[in-house]
């Protein structure tokens, strides 16, 4: 898991990276939905991960 966040982590909102490392990420929300059609604005990273069930 360690490799594919770090290979996700460039693109990724910093607090979104900090809630992997931390594993405080919502159990709803994989790594895979993460690096499939993720936004480039940080911002809209946050709300789709918000939204994601």
């Amino acid at each position: 898991m360690f490799s594919i966040t770090l290979a996700l982590a460039p693109t990724l909102a910093p607090d979104i990276v900090e809630a992997i490392l931390d594993e405080t990420l919502p159990s709803t929300v994989t790594l895979f939905m993460l690096a499939s059609n993720t936004p480039l604005l940080w911002e809209e990273q946050r709300q789709q991960v918000l939204l994601m069930p």
